[in-house]
């Protein structure tokens, strides 16, 4: 931008019309990069969702309706509780529980809800910021997660 705003031999129109492209550019740039972090933390939920669901099936521990209700996860606790094990004591339980609720902020408002807000560092009706560093920060915590419960549900079955 420096360049072409001292390039003499430019007219001004000229100028102009590369800073606003070069802008542009950026702009959509910044918009893709927060866009793809927004789609990690989706995907790396909805993978989760999948392989808690999964293997409940396996486990033949649930009927097709309680595997139906894992969705919402009042019934996940509720149902792995009573069944196979607490989540809440598992390792990585929290990092899901934040991960599960930012994937809920980003695909119902934007903005930080009251349950986010209960984790240290989101403040309420804020829109959500650097989504790619909290991906970053609990994504090794949600697959340890996921390795717990497996491990308790083959305890359970094996």
């Amino acid at each position: 931008a420096t360049k072409i705003e001292q390039d003499e031999s430019m007219p001004q129109e000229h100028k102009n019309w590369y800073l606003e492209s070069l802008s542009d550019q950026l702009y959509i740039h910044e918009k893709t990069t927060e866009l793809i972090s927004e789609m990690q933390i989706i995907a790396l939920f909805k993978m989760i969702e999948i392989s808690l669901k999964e293997m409940c099936k396996i486990s033949e521990q649930f009927t097709e309706k309680q595997l139906d209700s894992l969705y919402r996860h009042s019934d996940l606790k509720r149902l792995l509780s009573s069944k196979i094990c607490d989540i809440e004591l598992l390792q990585g339980y929290l990092a899901f529980n934040e991960l599960r609720c930012i994937n809920n902020c980003l695909k119902h408002s934007g903005k930080v809800n009251a349950e986010l807000a209960s984790f240290r560092g989101w403040k309420e009706k804020e829109s959500l910021r650097n989504v790619g560093t909290h991906y970053e920060r609990l994504k090794h915590d949600c697959t340890s997660f996921v390795a717990e419960v497996r491990n308790q549900i083959l305890a359970k079955v094996v």
